[in-house]
């Protein structure tokens, strides 16, 4: 029985269960113990009393920096070397970090300890003729292009790379200098579905009120504000006709990261002053869950370098419509064209279609959760088997 040790992408530490990376992960790894994998997963404290796996607990740094620079080198190499057998393979979803985690499990098991990296997100915001444009929430004092730098070299180290999206591998590739070099070593595994069931017809609320549902992270690089604005106009448009729901995934964040990003904070005190927006708590996954039950609608973040969206399949699971972006992942996740939009004008509409009829609400809902089953996490658990199993047989490298 191969064992698998998995290092966590954690960018919410304060929340954990409500974390996509860690959540992403828990699902991934059940999947692979499924089909005979042992897993070990490394992560913060606190992970110990939460994860199914076996779990190393060291510690992680808050900033989102931090997590993607630092690692504990000697508290790691003291818990592998604890380990009474060493890994087969490694799986690292902190694609900065991939070359030192090799170097480190390699190092236990005496060998080269084959290696996939899952690629999040990339710090890539676009590119055209006058080169790359970075994101910039991740290149405060134009650090994104360190951050590029470790990824690019992490998919030409690793044995081989996934990503969840075509557009996403797509924009990795073009705008990597050696996008030929790369192109074999990129393999499409979108994130498993980590609600549901889906295809089971949820209650909704029977008042006549649609409820909407933005259960997004609150950054301002999500397109919060822009959001917020056009919800506005939608109260304008059908007033009394729709209740809005907005989680917030991060939680209680820490003090370094409010500091380097307060737009949390600033959205959080506009949506409230909002009386048809409720901002609600879901701390555990069953509290999200009655949340995703009760939506009609779901609407997806303006943003426009996404690769994957977790929490749009979530609200898909349930039976709702998600009105999304026609940018970046968003159509592949989708899958329905009457859903996109490109434009204020053009979400306003969608929205206010969804809202006065419900057979397009219903009939659009039951497309969405049909489209879910393609992501059912044993399905995905096996394409990572055997993208491991290739690399454990030297297939790959």
């Amino acid at each position: 029985m191969p064992t698998l040790l998995s290092y966590l992408n954690v960018s919410n530490a304060s929340n954990l269960e409500a974390d996509s990376g860690y959540i992403f992960q828990e699902s991934l790894l059940a999947g692979l113990r499924n089909i005979g994998w042992d897993t070990i997963l490394i992560g913060p404290p606190g992970i110990e009393g939460i994860s199914e796996a076996h779990t190393i607990t060291v510690p992680m740094p808050q900033s989102k920096y931090g997590v993607r620079y630092a690692l504990p080198w000697d508290a790691l190499d003291t818990e592998l070397t604890a380990l009474a057998d060493a890994p087969d393979a490694l799986l690292v979803n902190q694609p900065e970090l991939a070359v030192p985690l090799s170097i480190l499990a390699s190092r236990r098991a005496g060998h080269r300890v084959p290696m996939g990296v899952y690629f999040h997100y990339i710090p890539v915001e676009s590119v055209n003729g006058d080169g790359i444009t970075f994101d910039p929430s991740l290149d405060d004092d134009g650090v994104a292009a360190s951050i590029w730098t470790r990824q690019v070299e992490a998919a030409h180290f690793a044995d081989f790379a996934m990503i969840g999206s075509a557009w996403g591998r797509e924009l990795f590739l073009s705008a990597a200098s050696d996008s030929e070099g790369l192109q074999s070593r990129f393999s499409l595994v979108p994130p498993p579905r980590t609600a549901g069931p889906a295809l089971v017809p949820q209650p909704r609320r029977s008042d006549g009120v649609v409820t909407l549902l933005y259960n997004h992270r609150l950054y301002a690089h999500y397109g919060t504000e822009e959001l917020i604005d056009r919800l506005v106009t939608l109260g304008e448009r059908r007033p009394g006709a729709f209740r809005v729901l907005v989680t917030n995934p991060t939680g209680k964040r820490s003090a370094e990261r409010r500091r380097l990003d307060p737009s949390i904070d600033h959205a959080l005190e506009r949506l409230r002053s909002l009386p048809f927006i409720q901002v609600v708590d879901a701390p555990g996954r069953a509290a999200y869950e009655r949340v995703l039950a009760s939506t009609d609608v779901a609407i997806g973040p303006l943003r426009e370098n996404a690769l994957w969206n977790m929490a749009i399949v979530d609200a898909m699971a349930y039976g709702a419509p998600v009105v999304a972006y026609d940018r970046g992942a968003f159509p592949e996740i989708v899958g329905d064209g009457v859903l996109l939009h490109a434009s204020r004008d053009e979400f306003l509409d969608v929205v206010c279609a969804l809202i006065d009829d419900p057979d397009l609400r219903a009939v659009a809902g039951a497309r969405a959760a049909e489209r879910t089953r393609q992501w059912e996490p044993g399905r995905i658990a096996r394409n990572v088997a055997d993208l491991m199993s290739g690399a454990l047989n030297g297939a790959i490298r």
